[in-house]
C-alpha cells in the first residue's frame, strides 16, 4: 500500500469516527486494497452471514463510532480493483457492476446487491467486493441510495 493510499484511508477513518450523533453513512470504494478501507468491525458473506471482524477486540474501542456506517468496497485488502472501458469511457469494474446490478433490479437488499455485483464481476475478474459495517446489520434490508 502506498503512503498516499494510507493517508487517504486514515483521513476517511478519522472523519467517520468524528461524526457526532447517529448519522447514516454509505460509502462505496472502487480502489485497490479497499476491503477494510474504513476499518469497520463487521464484514459479511454474500449469503448475509457475518464473516467475523477484521478488527481485534482491543482495537474496537479505538475504532468505534456512533454513526451507522455501511461500506461496499471493490475488493479484499489483498486484491486489486480492475478497470474496464464501457461506452468508450474508463470506469472501475466494481462501479460498473454496481450500476449494472441496480439498473437490472433497482430494488435489492444489501445481501442481494453484494451477491449480484460479485456474480457480474466473477465472469471476467478475480476481485471480490466486500460489504462491511460499523454495527451489525440485517443484510436483508433494502439498499437505498
Amino acid at each position: 500500500m502506498s503512503a498516499n493510499t494510507s493517508l487517504v484511508r486514515r483521513r476517511a477513518r478519522n472523519r467517520v469516527r468524528r461524526t457526532n450523533g447517529t448519522p447514516s453513512i454509505q460509502a462505496i470504494f472502487d480502489s485497490c486494497h479497499s476491503g477494510t478501507a474504513l476499518d469497520l468491525p463487521y464484514v459479511y458473506h454474500s449469503n448475509g452471514r457475518l464473516k467475523g471482524s477484521p478488527v481485534i477486540p482491543q482495537a474496537q474501542v479505538q475504532k468505534a463510532t456512533s454513526a451507522d456506517v455501511i461500506s461496499f468496497s471493490g475488493c479484499r485488502d489483498d486484491q486489486t480493483s480492475a478497470d474496464t472501458t464501457q461506452s468508450g469511457m474508463a470506469v472501475g469494474t466494481m462501479s460498473y457492476a454496481f450500476v449494472m446490478s441496480l439498473a437490472r433490479k433497482p430494488i435489492q437488499s444489501y445481501q442481494e446487491l453484494l451477491k449480484s455485483v460479485r456474480d457480474i464481476l466473477k465472469q471476467h475478474y478475480q476481485q471480490k467486493p466486500q460489504l462491511s459495517s460499523s454495527h451489525p446489520i440485517d443484510t436483508n434490508l433494502r439498499f437505498i441510495i
